[in-house]
């Protein structure tokens, strides 16, 4: 279903709720991705958020030295989580454009699926002014492009805030791996909060040789070599991306 996720978003929940005043039946699925950050820490970031997935494909895996952005952004994330929840208190649901669910939905709706269909139809109209292809043409428009993009029209024009918006989360990862994650996302700071009471840790033996390599590829760069190579609990998105580096299965 199209809103499967926003069923598992604790925030659209959250804020949905709290503006209307009332529980909502079909949003009692987020408990679900609640109960996870608690036992887990962040899994939703590390293996399911949609839009995080997106954003990693377009992170460098290990950003230059002298861009490393200061550790106290991370707090800007609270700081919006607070404003999106004060607004839901007081009936005002506008700012759950910035979840990360409502950002992906969009910008597929509006911008990505839209402008897939323009080089899809571009390319079939360039294909029909060869006449023997006319017959292929139209079983595969027919059977298939019709029934995909049915309903879906390109108009730009309106979507340009939405591909603005992508576009500028986008290029933030050249500043920092997945830099929404770790500075921005409202739902990345509600599930933070509840993952520093996780249950299962992300923790460092004493077979450590302080090869660095974890804190390197580490994607929300939370792990501290003046710690151990701890990490911040509600940082780690879980991820398993240091432990599948480390050459003595220290973590």
């Amino acid at each position: 279903p199209s809103d499967l996720f926003y069923r598992l978003d604790p925030l659209i929940a959250a804020t949905a709720m709290l503006a209307g005043r009332a529980v909502k039946a079909g949003l009692i699925y987020s408990l679900i991705n609640l109960a996870a950050a608690l036992v887990f820490g962040r899994v939703w970031c590390g293996w399911i958020c949609p839009f995080g997935s997106f954003i990693e494909w377009f992170s460098p895996r290990q950003p230059s030295e002298h861009r490393v952005i200061p550790d106290g952004w991370r707090r800007a994330k609270y700081i919006l989580l607070a404003v999106v929840l004060t607004a839901a208190v007081m009936g005002n649901q506008t700012l759950v454009f910035l979840d990360p669910v409502s950002i992906m939905t969009r910008s597929m709706t509006t911008v990505l699926w839209p402008g897939l269909r323009y080089l899809v139809f571009g390319l079939e109209s360039a294909l029909y002014t060869f006449e023997p292809l006319w017959p292929l043409l139209d079983g595969l428009n027919r059977s298939i492009l019709l029934p995909i993009f049915q309903g879906i029209e390109s108009v730009f024009i309106a979507s340009l805030p939405a591909a603005l918006m992508l576009l500028t989360i986008a290029v933030l990862n050249l500043l920092a791996p997945r830099f929404w994650c770790r500075y921005i996302c409202p739902l990345g700071g509600l599930l933070g909060f509840i993952s520093r009471r996780a249950i299962v840790r992300r923790t460092v033996s004493k077979d450590c040789i302080s090869c660095d390599l974890c804190a390197k590829i580490c994607p929300t760069g939370t792990i501290d070599p003046t710690r151990g190579y701890a990490s911040d609990q509600a940082e780690c998105t879980v991820c398993h991306d240091c432990s599948a580096v480390c050459p003595v299965n220290a973590i």
